[in-house]
């Protein structure tokens, strides 16, 4: 409880400090960032630890965290003594929004913590990895970190989340294995105020446009002046824009696939062997062993994760990951897609911030090449861009290029709206933007980008083998609902528009193009791409539509969609019914994009396959869809007519609790029933079962000083059981888990060496070879446990032979501790 309490105020204080930044960044949109302070001090704060460790200009403690924090939050006062008045405002004029976001943190938070409490155990899945990985960066003085499982050499890995992970727990003074469960707890709460703070936005947007009468919005002012009528334009969000919007993270963080649905199903005996034949989902094809609504199989809720089943032209089964985040945070895993999900919602309000805007003013140079010069900027908004999208090559790198290309999509078709047409001016600020956002995003963190890197073997192409359209549908059956009724009211609008001004030759090649497209895969079995095809052809047929409308608008000033107004000043782009709209067309086409194109491409790994490409894009495309339906519902239901409104209410209830089914089961069945002792100690479970090797990992937690090597039994991938000893205290092993540590270098180093070199060092009983050895690897301490033991059928005599010329530190049990 305490640790929760310390933890809560920390990420509390965290987004106070910052608030008065996002409100500078975000200051177009309706709730001014106030969801996104929390993981934007984060990041400001985790960032600047590691720039100035790195330089080595302080050491990785909590007083230079601290010190990074008063860093942070002087430039903040110094933002809010400049717009203090709007910003007192904000606060009284916004009491309801901030008193949800807050309740939905608050909430998310504990009830995660709760959940954590009933199955904290870090023994299976990847996460020794990541507590590896934690335990290495608090241990390292400076950045970067060592490798835990590598000694000698860095982490070569993505490690920004872990760092971040590692900054909350030294602020907090909580013990790693308890950090661990409370970082999970954290991410899904800052996930659920992320989406809802987007969501929200896009909403009000909506509504505050339709409602302003001919007065301009929110954001009327002219350059300069996005403050002025800050309290005629920012009336109290009315109850039913505060309680929709929580569609938002109920769409992204709650709601499962229709695994769960089916699972129930076919749990109960319902559905014919050829429905479940056809269906061809693991698992489901077997009779069911239970008769109850609730699977009995050991872990049925993973079948989630793997709804796309694919096999090679031999019948062979090639394994496919369908994660989506519910998922990800009922299994606990702290993977940096996981870490990043969060800070995807700061990338993508961005976006949205940037469709918003409002015309020149002193935080938007962006305004065309002859008259802002964008390396030498200095505005907020210039440094805050690149320095965003550059953190995600240090987060997650799968998600740099998407969100880098989504910003730069926002960026282009706000122009394209401010100049009327795509002329040579557009091309030319679309290729200085872009060159320069992706250059600066890369120096900001070249630190990063010049060590080690990831395997990585190009890009290859996906055989003949697709997605079935009925696992794709599994996979995002709810969002599909929602975005087809969204794009079939789009369509019905520019078949209107098409019928007066006729259809431009751009629209006809997207007509051309995804009608064939779509054809040549329907001909060759292809399903998926085929529908994706025509959906994605729609989609931006209509955003061209769109776009093109607003352009129309902004050069006349007149109204926009049902009432609403561009504000007269020329300058200004200020129309938010528009901007949700093409922003939300902008997330449909860009996740039908990334699901469509892991049908044809994938980045090779050391596995081979397109198994992370389709894991990565489609979590990607999970948020976007999810953000986007969110706003779907409420667009939907306010413009069908009352008879198909109520029709189409029926359908998407129904798909919703169906949708719903697997968070309530899984939860429950990952959980353990809510039966067993509740702790937060992710270690507890060593404890019970090995105590002596707990009580050993509790005395190098406390007694080792820095990061010394220390040996142990070489590793085997996903068995928690080994290297188990430097992921819970972060020293330096001189090999962990090798099939990861192949997966993460493009180059091995001596790995065959030191499998048998560590297998000398136990099995032989030649004094000076052993001697020779910890000091050719600098090994500070010996540890000897059942695991030593049982992998190299250790006698007796092998490991007293340590103590003639090691000094026995610890011995409890079978456990031994040795330092030289």
């Amino acid at each position: 409880m305490t640790a929760f309490i310390t933890w809560f105020f920390i990420l509390e204080i965290l987004g106070a400090i910052t608030l008065p930044i996002a409100f500078r960044l975000f200051r177009w949109l309706p709730d001014r960032g106030y969801a996104l302070a929390k993981p934007l001090g984060l990041l400001l704060t985790g960032y600047g630890l590691w720039v100035l460790v790195s330089f080595r200009f302080l050491r990785n403690t909590r007083v230079a965290i601290v010190l990074v924090m008063l860093i942070v939050a002087a430039g903040a006062v110094y933002l809010v003594r400049q717009q203090w008045p709007a910003f007192r405002a904000f606060l009284r004029l916004n009491r309801r929004v901030i008193l949800v976001t807050e309740l939905l943190f608050l909430i998310g938070f504990a009830a995660w913590t709760v959940f954590r409490a009933y199955n904290p155990a870090l023994d299976h899945t990847e996460k020794p990895m990541e507590l590896a990985f934690l335990n290495a960066i608090l241990r390292s003085d400076t950045f970067p970190p060592h490798d835990p499982w590598l000694a000698g050499y860095t982490i070569s890995y993505y490690y920004f989340g872990y760092l971040i992970a590692a900054v909350l727990t030294k602020l907090a003074g909580t013990a790693p294995a308890v950090a661990f469960n409370l970082m999970i707890a954290a991410l899904f709460a800052l996930t659920l105020t992320g989406a809802y703070s987007l969501t929200y936005n896009l909403i009000e947007g909506l509504r505050r446009s339709e409602g302003a009468g001919g007065q301009g919005g929110w954001g009327a002012g002219g350059r300069g002046s996005g403050e002025v009528g800050l309290e005629q334009h920012s009336p109290s969000s009315p109850l039913s824009s505060l309680l929709v919007a929580l569609f938002g993270p109920l769409f992204v963080a709650v709601a499962g696939n229709l695994e769960g649905f089916l699972d129930a199903l076919h749990s109960r005996g319902l559905g014919s062997a050829a429905f479940w034949e056809w269906l061809d989902i693991q698992d489901l094809s077997a009779p069911a062993t239970s008769g109850g609504w609730i699977p009995e199989r050991n872990w049925w809720w993973w079948r989630a994760s793997r709804v796309i089943t694919q096999r090679d032209l031999l019948g062979n089964l090639v394994e496919i990951i369908d994660e989506f985040p519910l998922f990800s945070f009922l299994l606990g895993d702290m993977h940096p897609h996981v870490l990043a999900l969060p800070f995807a919602f700061l990338a993508l309000a961005v976006a949205l911030n940037i469709l918003f805007g409002t015309g020149r003013d002193e935080d938007w140079p962006f305004d065309g090449a002859q008259d802002w010069l964008p390396a030498l900027s200095l505005s907020p908004l210039a440094l805050f861009l690149p320095f965003l999208i550059g953190a995600f090559g240090f987060l997650h790198s799968w998600d740099f290029p998407t969100y880098l290309l989504l910003v730069t999509a926002a960026y282009g078709l706000r122009r394209y709206i401010e100049l009327g047409r795509l002329k040579s001016d557009w091309w030319r600020d679309m290729v200085w933007f872009a060159v320069w956002l992706a250059a600066l995003s890369i120096i900001l963190f070249v630190l990063f980008h010049i060590g080690p890197r990831p395997y990585t073997g190009g890009v290859g192409l996906v055989g003949v083998v697709k997605t079935k359209l009925r696992q794709f549908t599994v996979m995002f059956g709810l969002f599909l609902f929602v975005v087809v009724s969204f794009l079939i009211l789009q369509v019905r609008a520019w078949f209107s528009s098409a019928r007066n001004d006729g259809v431009s030759v751009d629209v006809w090649a997207v007509i051309v193009i995804a009608v064939g497209v779509a054809g040549l895969c329907f001909v060759l079995g292809w399903w998926t791409a085929a529908a994706l095809s025509i959906l994605i052809g729609l989609g931006v047929i209509v955003l061209l539509n769109k776009v093109r409308l607003a352009a129309s608008e902004q050069r006349s000033g007149g109204a926009g969609e049902r009432g609403s107004v561009h504000p007269s000043t020329p300058a200004q782009l200020g129309n938010p019914v528009a901007a949700s709209t093409i922003f939300v067309l902008l997330l449909i086409v860009t996740a039908l994009a990334l699901t469509f194109a892991t049908e044809f491409v994938f980045v090779r790994d050391r596995f081979g396959s397109r198994m992370n490409t389709v894991f990565k894009f489609y979590y990607q495309a999970w948020v976007m869809l999810a953000v986007a339906s969110a706003f779907g519902v409420y667009y939907l239901v306010r413009r069908w007519r009352s008879v198909l409104r109520w029709a189409w209410v029926a359908g998407f209830g129904v798909v919703l609790l169906a949708t719903l089914v697997y968070p309530v089961l899984a939860g429950y069945t990952r959980a353990g029933r809510f039966e067993g002792e509740r702790t937060l100690n992710g270690l507890a479970y060593v404890e019970s079962y090995q105590p002596a090797e707990y009580a050993a990992i509790q005395w190098l937690q406390e007694s080792v000083v820095g990061a010394p090597t220390i040996l142990e039994a070489l590793g085997d991938s996903y068995r928690a059981d080994t290297s188990r000893i430097s992921a819970a205290t972060g020293l330096p092993t001189l090999l962990g888990w090798g099939g990861h540590e192949t997966q993460w270098r493009s180059e091995v180093p001596e790995m065959g060496q030191r499998q048998n070199d560590v297998a000398t060092i136990y099995r032989s009983l030649d004094a000076r070879q052993v001697q020779r050895l910890l000091e050719q690897y600098d090994v500070k301490y010996v540890y000897v446990g059942p695991a030593e033991s049982r992998k190299y059928g250790l006698a007796q005599s092998q490991i007293d032979k340590f103590d003639t010329f090691m000094e026995q530190v610890f011995a409890r049990g079978s456990v031994r501790i040795y330092r030289r």
